[in-house]
């Protein structure tokens, strides 16, 4: 019984050591422990899979991005400076025209700047154009140099001519191909006013303060018609030729006066005309006698030669001389031409 006892107890450890190795393999803490093995595992393959592909897109950038060795390093004083053209020196190559405040800019605009551009053409330079806020501030930039011409209306050069060297130009043209114009007297097309003296007490719409239309209604017309402007209700004046419609046909104004090319185009929309002025000098396009140029001859012959497209307000324009404003100085001033 002892020796078989004693040759049994091996066997008996080879089976207790088993089903420990086998209960240890089947037991829970170390089946996570084997789960977490695969976890790092993966993560590890994947960190040298990022850190491989990273150096291999370094190396590539480094080849696009590194510069040839072999050519010469470039400094601050071997470089060459961009080439830059300061707005001074374009404009040391521009002829710049003002225009007084007539119509609003973007009417302006769409009027003068196809002329602007053709004629940046054919003089081969850039023609500016240069608006203003009122009819003062172009004469400003005339008599400082900040325009080499400019558009002023007849009334304004009329004042001024007697005091400072400006020479008009050129003037535009009428229907007739002449360098006239003329003003309006409008009223709603429902108006009962018949004469300009049933005007008494109405209220009247007017352009700027320097403009030939105001100063023929409150100068001339009103006068030849027994009238002041005391015996108007109120007279206003608004910045724009159009504005000065508008506030007719809204019937916020009996009447206004406004150039005879706007009124035309109201005529079938709600106005129509009490009475025009007689015809007057044309606005002239004028420079300063110190500041003439050879650009300005040339300017003066390309607007004559100028053939304006079919859709364009103004009709061409026709070289003038300063006596044809002496018209002018008849009507408002004839004690001075006396």
């Amino acid at each position: 019984m002892t020796r078989f006892s004693w040759d049994l107890a091996p066997c008996l450890r080879e089976l207790e050591t088993d089903h420990a190795l086998k209960t240890a393999v089947k037991s829970p803490g170390t089946e996570i422990a084997r789960t977490c093995s695969r976890k790092v595992t993966v993560i590890y393959r994947a960190v040298v899979l990022f850190f491989s592909i990273f150096s291999i897109v370094t190396i590539w950038i480094s080849f696009l991005v590194v510069p040839n060795l072999n050519e010469p390093i470039t400094t601050a004083e071997t470089r060459e400076a961009p080439k830059y053209i300061s707005e001074d020196q374009q404009n040391q190559n521009a002829l710049f025209i003002g225009i007084i405040s007539r119509y609003a800019p973007s009417r302006i605009y769409r009027i003068y700047q196809p002329l602007m551009d053709e004629l940046s053409q054919k003089l081969e330079c850039r023609v500016v154009l240069k608006l203003s806020r009122n009819y003062g501030e172009t004469v400003d930039q005339l008599l400082s140099g900040e325009v080499d011409a400019a558009f002023l209306g007849s009334y304004l050069f009329h004042q001024i001519r007697s005091e400072v060297n400006c020479i008009p130009l050129v003037a535009p043209v009428n229907d007739e191909g002449e360098p006239y114009s003329r003003v309006a007297l409008v009223l709603p097309q429902n108006s009962s006013v018949q004469t300009l003296s049933e005007l008494r007490g109405q209220k009247l719409a007017l352009p700027s303060r320097d403009s030939f239309s105001a100063h023929w209604i409150e100068e001339i017309e009103l006068t030849a018609h027994g009238l002041s402007q005391n015996d108007l209700d109120r007279i206003e004046h608004f910045d724009f030729h159009h504005t000065v419609v508008f506030q007719v046909l809204w019937g916020q104004y009996d009447g206004g006066v406004v150039r005879e090319s706007v009124a035309r185009q109201f005529l079938d929309h709600g106005l129509k005309v009490l009475s025009y002025s007689d015809p007057f000098p044309s606005a002239p396009l004028v420079y300063m006698k110190e500041n003439e140029t050879p650009f300005i001859l040339k300017l003066k012959r390309a607007l004559v030669q100028w053939e304006p497209p079919p859709d364009n307000p103004l009709l061409g324009f026709q070289e003038v001389d300063e006596r044809l404003y002496d018209d002018l100085d008849r009507q408002f001033n004839p004690e001075l031409s006396q």
